[in-house]
Order: C-alpha cells, then sequence, then structure tokens
C-alpha cells in the first residue's frame, strides 16, 4: 500500500496536505508522451505505476476487465456506466481519482497528440466531468487508429507477421522490440495470443548488418534447436537477450562497425567508383590526355565554338570547364589543353614556344651530325681492314709464285 492510497476517503482540497497529494499525482511523466506505437508499451506501463503509485486501481477495473490488459475488449458505453457508478452528485474519492487521472494523462502527452485527444473530447467527456479511464482508451485507440488505420486483431497478426522487414526501419533494438511488444500487447488485448513470435524473431535479428550480433543470434538459435540447457524459451525471452547484446555492444562502440571482410569490401567499391575519373596535380590542375582533347565536343560544332573566341584584355587566359583546365594559346588561336609555353604546333608565333622548338631542332641536327661523324669513323676503319686483308692476301700470293 503507497501513502496516496492509504485512504479512500474524499480529499479535502482546504487542506495543504491534500493538495500537495493532489499536484503529486498529477505531475506530469519526465518524457511526454509522442503518440507513437512503439512508445505506447512504456507509456502504459509509466502511467500504470502512477495508477498504483496514488490508488486508482479501483477505476481502471470495467466491470470485470482491467484496462491495462483488456482495453481492446472495453468499449464508451461500458466506460460510461462505470463512471456513472461514482460521478454522482456527491463528491466521493473515485471521483476525484478519476479527474486527477484525466488531469496526470493531459500533462503527460505532447502538443500535437493534445490536439488530436480534444477533437475527440465526447470519447472521455460524460456530462460535466472528464474522466481519466475513458481519456486512456481515448489515447491507446487514438494512436492504434493513427498507426494501422483499423487496429483489429486481423490487422495487428499482419503488422507482427512482418517484423523480419520492420526491423529495417530500426538502427536500435531497444525500439525494435518495444514495436513488437506493443502490437503484442494490442492482440492480447483482443484475447488474442500470437503464438509464432520466435521465428519471426531470430529472422528479423539475422537480418541485421551487424557480424557480431548475427553470430551472437546464431548461436541462440543452435542452442534452440538443439534444446540445450538454457536455452531461449520464449518471445520476450529472446527480446530480453538481443536488448542486452545490443547494449554492450553499443557500450563497447562495437555496434555496426564492418569487420575485417566488409571494410575491404567498402574500400574495393570505393576505388571501382574512382575508376576513371580524371588525375589532378598536387595544384588541383587537371592531367588530361593530349590526344584526346574532349572527345563530347569533338563532332559537335556548336559544343566547340567558344573554343576559338579569345580572352579580351584583362580576362584570365586559364579557364574551367567541365571536367578540365583550358589554356589560351596565341599560336593556335584557340584553347587548349596545354599552356602556351609547352605548345609544339607550327608557325609559332609564342618567343618562348619559338625559342624551345630552335633549341630542340639545334639539338637533333647536332645529334645527326655526331651520328655521321660516328659512322664515318666506322667505315674507315672498315676501309682499313679491308686494305690490311688485301695486302695479306698478295703477299701471300707472291710467295706461292715463288714457290
Amino acid at each position: 500500500m503507497t501513502p496516496g492510497g492509504a485512504s479512500q476517503d474524499p480529499l479535502d482540497y482546504n487542506r495543504p496536505e491534500h493538495v500537495k497529494l493532489y499536484l503529486a499525482s498529477t505531475k506530469a511523466l519526465d518524457t511526454k508522451y509522442n503518440g507513437k506505437l512503439e512508445h505506447l508499451r512504456t507509456f502504459l506501463s509509466s502511467v500504470e505505476r502512477r495508477v498504483e503509485e496514488f490508488g486508482w486501481s479501483a477505476i481502471c477495473f470495467i466491470g470485470s476487465k482491467y484496462l491495462f490488459r483488456e482495453h481492446g475488449l472495453i468499449g464508451k458505453a461500458e466506460l460510461e456506466a462505470s463512471a456513472a457508478t461514482y460521478a454522482s452528485g456527491t463528491i466521493t474519492r473515485s471521483a476525484q481519482n478519476a479527474q486527477a487521472m484525466y488531469e496526470f494523462l493531459m500533462n503527460s502527452v505532447d502538443i500535437d497528440l493534445t490536439s488530436k485527444i480534444v477533437n475527440c473530447m465526447d470519447m472521455y467527456k460524460f456530462g460535466e466531468r472528464c474522466n481519466g479511464p475513458a481519456l486512456l482508451k481515448t489515447i491507446i485507440s487514438l494512436v492504434q487508429v493513427a498507426t494501422s488505420g483499423n487496429a483489429t486483431p486481423y490487422y495487428l497478426e499482419t503488422l507482427i507477421l512482418n517484423i523480419p522487414k520492420k526491423i529495417k526501419d530500426y538502427d536500435s533494438i531497444v525500439e525494435f522490440n518495444s514495436y513488437v511488444r506493443s502490437n503484442l500487447q494490442s492482440l492480447e488485448n483482443y484475447g488474442r495470443r500470437f503464438d509464432r513470435i520466435l521465428p519471426l524473431l531470430f529472422q528479423a535479428y539475422q537480418s541485421v548488418d551487424d557480424e557480431e550480433f548475427n553470430r551472437f543470434i546464431q548461436s541462440l538459435l543452435v542452442a534452440y534447436d538443439h534444446g540445450l540447457p538454457g536455452c531461449i524459451k520464449d518471445g520476450e525471452q529472446l527480446m530480453r537477450s538481443a536488448e542486452e547484446q545490443y547494449k554492450l555492444q553499443m557500450l563497447r562502440a562495437s555496434w555496426k562497425v564492418p569487420s575485417k571482410t566488409q571494410a575491404q569490401i567498402i574500400a574495393l567499391k570505393a576505388q571501382l567508383a574512382n575508376k576513371g575519373k580524371p588525375k589532378v596535380d598536387n595544384d588541383g590542375s587537371n592531367k588530361p590526355n593530349p590526344n584526346n582533347e574532349d572527345k563530347t565536343d569533338s563532332n559537335q560544332p556548336e559544343q566547340t565554338a567558344w573554343k576559338s573566341i579569345a580572352p579580351k584584355k584583362g580576362e584570365p587566359t586559364t579557364i574551367k570547364r567541365g571536367r578540365w583546365n583550358w589554356h589560351w594559346c596565341p599560336n593556335h588561336k584557340s584553347w587548349t589543353h596545354h599552356k602556351p609555353s609547352k605548345c609544339r604546333g607550327t608557325n609559332m608565333k609564342n618567343g618562348n614556344a619559338k625559342q624551345e622548338q630552335e633549341e630542340e631542332t639545334s639539338k637533333e641536327d647536332e645529334q645527326k651530325s655526331k651520328e655521321k661523324r660516328v659512322a664515318w669513323a666506322d667505315l674507315k676503319k672498315d676501309d682499313d681492314k679491308r686494305g690490311k686483308l688485301k695486302a695479306k692476301l698478295v703477299d701471300l700470293l707472291f710467295d706461292s709464285d715463288d714457290e
């Protein structure tokens, strides 16, 4: 028994201690509920703790049905009938509790959900009083309808069957498990249980892109298949084990860290993606193929006309167009990939380029002259050899005649 529920006598709000009790009971949750289905289970758990703490449990039994377990089986007529038992003209503790529960719930939802709630006032306001249990049922209905359109048992089972694909929408195993639990709980509220959850959870966890987590889940699956001691028995146990592994990896900063093999694959993909891109000098300039200046423009005169337009006085003589750097060449009277100082064309008017060509020609002439001198020397040597051979042959002939 908690202090808030120690007595069921009506509170006297003229007494400071009773006012403090009221303010404590209606204080908002630390995190306001945003109306998301995956957070519904956590929200209901927090509300139920507040209900137990301040002795509101009695008003949450609608007939023989407990609101937190069987809200799917409770309709508006039953809620209104239950409220009528304590919402008479006489002030009762149950009526005060129902009002306090209403205030607490309104304080604990965010502005977006509040705007939806006030549009459904007829679902939780009976006569002149708003009713806490009816408001909770309204919130649950709004969340389920907004998520599924019609949270029937069939639709909830469809959502559960789809969890192996749904897990791709979550990076957190804790949030994914919250989504699964919410759907399972909603189905149980209709008096139905989903008994095939284990295979679906194993399938979902095995699709997570984390090698370490996959190995852990595989070990649990092997133990389950062979019935080993301490193996997983039900879906809730598997979800808790998966959450513990996820939290451990998050603590070690190893969640979804690529393995060595995955890192190599990523590196190879990056190399393939960069293959074919133009090389860049240290100064950031491109290194185009001189024999392939711009294939995309070569057969399109309207796209190459700009190359013959000389820069005006004061304008840059080097520009960037597309992937390449272009330089205005006075010799070619065109934008080219080569710099003017590197031009090798004919009829050059650029002084530096002309000087470089003359030096190159002089070197070539000198080389040719050298090669001629070497060839002439070799020929002379050959003549000398042939002369000696001829003289020796003559001597031998003369010696032969003497004999």
